[in-house]
């Protein structure tokens, strides 16, 4: 990532069209099937970075807000239609990015420094809870974004 006056406006429409309009026009695809069937179930996927304060990140900080801002707002609307929307929210996952680019020093420091499982996130992780969100298990459960970050964030 870039410090904010190093960006560009394209840089920042790059980073909200991955990370929100991807969402929304997946939501726009499935939502007319799930309304048709009365029952659907979407997870997006937000970061606990929102709550952090790391520099050189507005872009991506400002567009996984917009996720998880996303999130209940529609939940708010889809809900009548038997369609849940949740949303999880990891920490730093271990990927390509982060073990191989600029960050990746900062990456490996900062679990042992913020988290109380010290050891960088795998996407394994994750799947428990993208499995309880898109069961039946969570059926009363929507709007909400489930923290899944090693104990990085305490709320």
């Amino acid at each position: 990532m870039e410090a904010f006056d190093d960006s560009s406006f394209e840089d920042w429409k790059r980073i909200f069209e991955i990370n929100v309009d991807s969402q929304f026009l997946m939501a726009k695809v499935f939502v007319p099937g799930m309304k048709s069937a009365g029952y659907g179930k979407i997870v997006n996927l937000a970061s606990t970075v929102f709550w952090l304060k790391i520099e050189s990140f507005v872009h991506y900080v400002s567009s996984k807000a917009a996720n998880i801002g996303f999130t209940p707002a529609l939940s708010a609307e889809l809900g009548g239609d038997g369609i849940t929307v949740d949303a999880i929210a990891p920490s730093l996952v271990r990927a390509g990015s982060t073990e191989n680019g600029p960050l990746s020093q900062m990456f490996e420091a900062l679990p042992n420094i913020l988290q109380s499982i010290k050891r960088l996130q795998v996407p394994g992780d994750l799947t428990g809870a993208a499995l309880f969100l898109s069961s039946d298990d969570s059926a009363f459960m929507t709007g909400q974004v489930l923290v899944v970050d090693g104990g990085m964030i305490r709320h």
